[in-house]
């Protein structure tokens, strides 16, 4: 039996797959706690599963995508320590960003920590890159 999904449920589905990159800890975080899913691997099953059910709604908002059309300059902030989004995947969005960009990389820094560790340099590079962006 073939389930029609109405556009409320279709629109509250988009919507999950966008807060996938908003805010991609509160899944990931669940799922790696209560299954050993590692952060990188369980995006990739939660999208093969939205893709299962949805069809391929979460590929509009894949980060890669969306640098790959960038217009404006962007500034890529990442903590070399963060365990849950690894640097790695900073540098693929820089390497793959087709706008004006620059990537500010912070020693000893984990998730979304970047301006506790390093404030001073975070505040120059920010200002810098809007400086040089005017």
């Amino acid at each position: 039996m073939s389930y029609v999904r109405t556009d409320t449920e279709k629109r509250e589905m988009r919507r999950v797959g966008l807060r996938l990159h908003l805010d991609p800890r509160g899944i990931c975080t669940q799922l790696e706690t209560y299954h050993g899913f590692h952060a990188e691997a369980t995006l990739e099953r939660v999208y093969k599963l939205f893709a299962k059910e949805f069809g391929n709604i979460v590929d509009d908002f894949t980060p890669l995508k969306a640098v790959q059309h960038a217009k404006y300059p962007i500034l890529f902030i990442h903590g070399k320590e963060d365990r849950f989004i690894p640097v790695r995947m900073a540098h693929k969005l820089y390497d793959a960003c087709s706008s004006d960009k620059r990537l500010f990389l912070v020693g000893g820094a984990g998730h979304v920590a970047s301006y506790a560790n390093a404030p001073k340099e975070y505040e120059s590079a920010v200002m810098d890159f809007v400086n040089a962006n005017r």
